[in-house]
This record gives C-alpha cells, sequence and structure tokens, in this order.
C-alpha cells in the first residue's frame, strides 16, 4: 500500500512542476499573430559560430497552421512549417538589406518523399566498403 502512495505523490509532483514550467513559459511569450502574405523572420537554432546571424529572412506567411504553426515560404518557393514562436515580423528600413539569403531553407514536406540513399561499392581487396 505503501507503494501506490509513494506513486500518486510522484504523480501529483510531475503535474505541479509541468504547471509551473508551463507558467514560467507563457510568462515570456509573445503573442504575435501573423496574416497570410506578412513578411517575417525566422530564428536560427543552430548558429555556425558566434557572428553567425541569429535570424534570417524575410520570408512570407503562406498558410496559417493550428496550435500557432505557420507555413513560410522563401523568394525560391522553398516551404516549410515553423512554429510561431520561431518568428518576428520583418519591417524594411532604409539601412537594411533588402533580401538575406536563407541558409538552406528546404521544405519538411518534399524531405519526406525523397529518398536519400547512398552509394556502395565494395573493393575487390579485402571486402572494405568504400562510400561515395
Amino acid at each position: 500500500m505503501q507503494l501506490e502512495e509513494f506513486r500518486k505523490a510522484g504523480h501529483q509532483n510531475n503535474l505541479t512542476s509541468k504547471n509551473i514550467s508551463a507558467k514560467n513559459y507563457n510568462k515570456n511569450l509573445k503573442k504575435i499573430k501573423f496574416s497570410i502574405n506578412d513578411k517575417v523572420l525566422k530564428h536560427v537554432d543552430v548558429l555556425a559560430s558566434k557572428f553567425f546571424a541569429i535570424w534570417e529572412g524575410p520570408f512570407i506567411i503562406a498558410r496559417i497552421g493550428d496550435k500557432g504553426s505557420y507555413t513560410i515560404k522563401d523568394s525560391g518557393g522553398n516551404m516549410d512549417i515553423v512554429n510561431g514562436d520561431k518568428l518576428n515580423p520583418y519591417i524594411q528600413s532604409n539601412r537594411m538589406i533588402p533580401e538575406l539569403k536563407s541558409a538552406g531553407l528546404k521544405s519538411t514536406l518534399r524531405r519526406f518523399r525523397q529518398i536519400n540513399t547512398i552509394n556502395v561499392q565494395e573493393e575487390d581487396k579485402g571486402g572494405e566498403l568504400l562510400y561515395i
């Protein structure tokens, strides 16, 4: 019977911790609503170096999804699905470069359709694999 009490106490502590985390996250959250054809900047998750730009874009909102998700596209027509937390409004000024080149925005939908294959050749000597 004591094991069941520990399980219930652990479950209650887990719920309390999740509620506190959600409250702290939502406290600093900016709730910005974007419309279709709005220009936005996308936050770069993995920086190549500390001198790399934190924001890339501009992108255009192509579609509004559920639960704060947006489909964005660049000037090349590449599309990606991004949460609204990762977007900032793009405000063009005379001192800014009009269009920044994206660091490789690729459509997540297209990525799931393609199967990436690795060409493997077997050498005659020793049967080692050579990756091309």
